[in-house]
């Protein structure tokens, strides 16, 4: 073995027979159990000679860290749990890798629970304990239907959405700002018909509390216009029904001459519809949507959006959650972000 003195290889030797630990490790590496285990965990504090020499007998050995063992000796799997919704969405796949280098750099592993059953699984009294922690990204009614009938008994949780609770620790993020200032640079070129639109998965009165929408309910109830609320397909894999249930809205109803979407998606697919029933943006109709999808700015012309200061989320909502573990019966917190307003192409008429 390479880099091993005579001893060492043979303690080696012997050990592959039995399940190799941290200690033997450290006494085949020569170095002390809290030296392999900084390193396992990826912490600074160990010299880069001394990393790959603990790397090096970590991979003759075939050590791997057993978290059983550490559940039972310390309580703690070291294992987090991020609750998010479908990852084949922009916003939800960029959320879970920021969490992800977040709660790796502090030593722990990652859980992605996305699949519809994987709530379920969770909440059952056998696999609650089998996390030491949850991050949900704007899935608070799911989750909260599994934690209300005992939150003692589900692990300790952050949200990241839009709305406010007070039954946890939680970071908000208000879209209301730019929500608003996207109205107000539309109302104020002239445009008078604004409507809401969003994918069919839900019916807008399932969403009524939705941030997005109550705003722009509010903003049309200030300028005295009724709301209109431009409902979308709940598929769009290509076919001969693609985007039917647009065409007709807009076969009926007209072209509304501003569009707040509810995410970038949504915007980007009803741009599409808008171009091939032969309406132009900006020129015929202004569009805004939300989560700064990064293709965005690639479209001609260029589509407004509302950017979530996603990094700097990440990081409090971990340390939210470092916070409980430790202190699990401090009051709950909950912390602020605003989202902000980019204007591109698509709000300059």
């Amino acid at each position: 073995m390479k880099g091993l003195s005579m001893e060492s290889q043979q303690a080696s030797s012997e050990r592959r027979s039995k399940i190799t630990t941290l200690e033997d490790v450290a006494v085949a590496a020569g170095v002390s159990p809290m030296t392999v285990s900084r390193v396992m965990k990826g912490q600074k504090g160990v010299g880069p000679a001394t990393r790959e020499r603990v790397l090096e007998v970590v991979e003759q050995l075939n050590y791997t860290a057993n978290h059983s063992a550490r559940a039972l000796r310390s309580g703690r799997t070291g294992i987090i749990a991020v609750i998010s919704g479908n990852l084949s969405h922009d916003y939800f796949s960029k959320t879970a890798l920021l969490l992800e280098a977040q709660i790796t750099s502090s030593g722990y592993q990652m859980r992605l629970l996305y699949r519809d059953g994987d709530l379920e699984d969770l909440a059952k009294p056998s696999n609650a304990s089998a996390v030491d922690g949850v991050i949900v990204i704007a899935r608070y009614p799911q989750v909260e239907e599994f934690r209300s009938p005992n939150p003692k008994a589900f692990p300790p949780c952050v949200f990241i959405g839009a709305e406010e609770y007070d039954d946890a620790d939680h970071i908000c993020i208000d879209f209301c700002t730019p929500v608003t200032e996207a109205l107000d640079i539309m109302w104020k070129a002239g445009r008078k018909r604004l409507a809401f639109y969003r994918s069919g998965i839900y019916s807008f009165e399932q969403t009524q509390s939705e941030v997005r929408q109550q705003t722009y309910v509010a903003m049309m109830e200030k300028v005295g216009c009724q709301p209109r609320f431009f409902a979308g397909s709940k598929s769009r894999d290509p076919g001969d029904s693609w985007g039917a249930v647009e065409r007709q809205y807009l076969d009926q109803h007209g072209c509304p001459d501003g569009i707040v979407c509810f995410n970038d998606e949504d915007m980007i697919f009803v741009s599409r519809i808008l171009y091939e029933k032969g309406f132009r943006v900006p020129t015929d109709v202004m569009i805004v949507g939300c989560d700064a999808h990064p293709h965005t700015k690639y479209f001609q012309p260029s589509l407004s959006t509302i950017a979530q200061p996603m990094p700097e989320i990440c990081a409090r909502a971990w340390s939210l959650l470092q916070n409980r573990l430790a202190e699990p019966e401090a009051q709950f917190r909950q912390e602020r972000f605003t989202a902000g307003l980019i204007v591109r192409e698509s709000l300059q008429a």
